[in-house]
């Protein structure tokens, strides 16, 4: 009953978010954020799935390569979390789902008014599917700040249930076309990496790497491309991948 009423309570709680604070919360969130994160992290082109014609002109293949990028990276960011695991195992195809009713959503926005031309516009989507729509709810909202993700405190099995960042610290409107979607691996945030590249090692190298004083020092691009290239998932192209780099950005995108 304990357990049952607090489902009631969050669900409750998601239904007033849409209804009468989303768009409130959403602008004093992203106010919050910008003095602690940067946006240039959001490195995921969503806009396939957001826009009929990008996703026409970007064509199957690349459809797909996004999608699979997609699952990979919300399983790295949420695998943990309760909702995630609870959704899955009822039903196994539902990330797959959620992107499908994602589409037809958007897609049935047709007024200049409701058209979707921004990423943070994804929180007004209706899925039409309560279990997907809660589930896409509790990813965009997150539970902790972009850099308390690393943060030991939070990161205990235990705690790894209910702490999470939101998914749009990751995802960004960019790209009409195949060639301006590229993720640029220069900056990728370590869960990017760990979505796309096959192993931990390789992850962990490329960050070695790249926050390297010699590394920008030097700006050899194409021999960060010869390390890296072909060492991503067997699903992901490698056309998809930008090995350049911004010389005169010094951050430390991990």
């Amino acid at each position: 009953m304990h357990k049952f009423k607090n489902t009631m309570l969050t669900q409750q709680e998601y239904m007033n978010y849409v209804d009468t604070m989303e768009r409130k919360e959403f602008n004093h969130r992203q106010n919050s954020l910008a003095k602690q994160w940067d946006p240039s992290h959001r490195l995921l082109s969503f806009r396939i799935f957001l826009n009929k014609e990008s996703r026409e002109k970007a064509g199957p293949e690349m459809q797909a390569q996004i999608k699979f990028i997609f699952k990979e990276l919300i399983k790295q960011l949420y695998g943990n979390a309760q909702f995630y695991q609870e959704l899955e195992s009822k039903r196994p195809a539902c990330w797959d789902e959620m992107i499908d009713c994602i589409m037809r959503a958007s897609d049935m926005r047709t007024s200049k008014a409701t058209v979707i031309n921004h990423i943070d516009k994804i929180s007004s989507l209706n899925l039409e599917d309560e279990e997907l729509q809660f589930a896409f709810y509790r990813m965009l909202k997150g539970t902790i700040q972009w850099k308390e993700r690393f943060n030991p405190e939070l990161t205990t099995d235990q705690n790894r249930l209910k702490a999470y960042p939101s998914l749009l610290f990751y995802l960004n409107f960019d790209g009409a076309n195949a060639t301006e979607i590229k993720i640029k691996i220069d900056r990728a945030p370590i869960e990017l990496l760990r979505a796309i590249f096959e192993d931990e090692s390789t992850v962990l190298k490329i960050i070695e790497v790249r926050t390297s004083s010699e590394f920008k020092k030097q700006n050899d691009a194409k021999g960060f491309e010869e390390m890296f290239k072909g060492k991503q998932k067997k699903e992901i192209s490698a056309n998809l991948l930008d090995f350049s780099i911004n010389k005169e950005d010094r951050r430390e995108y991990y």
